[in-house]
């Protein structure tokens, strides 16, 4: 952009839209001309698209308490001696070129080795912080896997009392199935008191609750894998440890014995069910051959 249209756009807004930029940019704009605001604003678009003085350094030079009576160059020297070593060398730099100076080689080395070793030391801090942080996410993560081992040793308790139960329950049909003879015609009398236990057994609490209680915890194992992972602990040699994995196992075991159990309990009473209706179709059957029995000796008689 040419002067000429620095002078248009500084000239040509409205005095309110010249009052709000003049503000929005830290410049003094309350209790200031029409043609002070103008002339700020004209310095401001001529020193950025010009002379291409970063943004931010403008606002430095126009936010911090400066007399007015200061050249610009000499407001920049003053902010540049109040910024970090690092920042303040490279703004030194800058100011030298924009004043038609020249930074020797030296000089242009010397900060870009500052630079370098800012970058590093910076890298090394943000290691540091993130080993710092996953050392507390583990040791968290340790209270967690000992407070989840607890818990599955309460529900393999409770479990290993549901299975008695459901045992003792498969054995008494087993019993009662195998009392009967298929080969002959009798029927077999089913003990409603077997049938009535199994029903509370598989519609019950007690089944239903263990097995929340070990998907709870499987879930539980799986997300306290994915969280060892998600901090590192795991994903550079293996995707699982060895007690997550072992109790990740002692789970599934738990799910499995109880789904097997059922299954077993849940078929015997099914064949139980169907031995109970064919022996009530044979007890019909006898009984309709006996009254045929009793009608043709009355009709013998």
């Amino acid at each position: 952009m040419t002067s000429k249209l620095w002078r248009k756009v500084a000239w040509t807004t409205s005095p309110v839209s010249t009052f709000n930029i003049v503000r929005a940019r830290g410049m003094r704009a309350l209790g200031v001309s029409e043609e002070r605001l103008r002339e700020q604003l004209r310095q401001w678009l001529e020193l950025s698209l010009n002379d291409k003085v970063p943004p931010s350094l403008l606002l430095l030079s126009r936010i911090l308490y400066l007399p007015e009576d200061l050249t610009f160059a000499e407001r920049l020297r003053a902010i540049v001696s109040k910024l970090p070593d690092g920042i303040g060398e490279q703004t030194r730099q800058k100011l030298t070129e924009l004043e038609g100076g020249t930074v020797d080689h030296k000089a242009r080395l010397d900060l870009i080795l500052g630079i370098e070793k800012g970058i590093a030391d910076e890298k090394i801090a943000e290691q540091k912080a993130a080993d710092e942080k996953k050392k507390r996410k583990l040791a968290e993560e340790s209270v967690r896997w000992i407070r989840l081992e607890e818990e599955i040793a309460d529900v393999e308790r409770q479990f290993g009392v549901i299975v008695e139960t459901v045992k003792k329950s498969v054995d008494d049909l087993e019993e009662t199935t195998t009392t009967s003879d298929p080969a002959t015609d009798k029927p077999v009398t089913i003990d409603q008191n077997v049938l009535a236990s199994i029903e509370d057994i598989l519609h019950g609490n007690a089944i239903k609750e263990a097995k929340h209680d070990i998907t709870e915890l499987k879930e539980k194992v799986i997300e306290h894998t994915e969280d060892l992972i998600e901090v590192g602990s795991l994903a550079e040699d293996y995707a699982e440890s060895k007690g997550a994995k072992r109790l990740r196992n002692r789970v599934n075991a738990m799910i499995s014995g109880i789904d097997t159990l059922v299954a077993k309990l849940e078929a015997q009473k099914r064949e139980m069910e169907a031995q109970e209706e064919l022996d009530k179709e044979k007890k019909k059957v006898l009984e309709e051959m006996e009254d045929k029995e009793k009608t043709k000796e009355r009709k013998d008689l």
